[in-house]
């Protein structure tokens, strides 16, 4: 939706590990982009910390994308000239980040934000409830047999 909504050519979509301080890619979308479901990609580190900490989107150039050795982001590296990382939040807390990537280097950031303002709130809410939800799930049990 995010991807369409500001002319971007593919988006990533990390939600936090349940179990593991690491957040899990759970959506991609767009051509270029190497989805692996089971990627993760520590919290702690490179972009993913910095949107935590600051609490506010980042614009990477082609520039920067290129010399990246930043887990998060070297598999846009490859493809795409710029890319919109966005954290998603929920009362106050990161829950979710986002990597909008664009072909074009000379993409108008302040367009492309703009672009999904109206977006980013309702998504996190979107998050925090699936996060609400999984907690409310039952854990698998298995039983032994004597």
């Amino acid at each position: 939706m995010a991807r369409r909504l500001c002319g971007a050519d593919a988006a990533l979509v990390w939600t936090p590990d349940p179990v593991r301080p690491t957040f899990t890619c759970t959506g991609a979308a767009g051509e270029g982009i190497r989805a692996d479901a089971a990627a993760l990609r520590p919290r702690g580190d490179g972009m993913a910390r910095r949107l935590i900490r600051d609490h506010s989107a980042v614009f990477l150039a082609a520039a920067e994308l290129l010399v990246t050795d930043d887990p998060w982001l070297t598999p846009a590296a490859q493809n795409f000239r710029a890319c919109l990382a966005i954290p998603f939040e929920s009362d106050g807390s990161v829950i979710g980040l986002a990597a909008i990537l664009f072909r074009e280097e000379n993409t108008d950031a302040d367009a492309a934000l703009a672009a999904i303002a109206g977006f980013i709130p309702d998504a996190g809410k979107a998050i925090a409830r699936e996060i609400a939800q999984d907690k409310r799930r039952p854990a698998c049990s298995t039983r032994s047999s004597a």
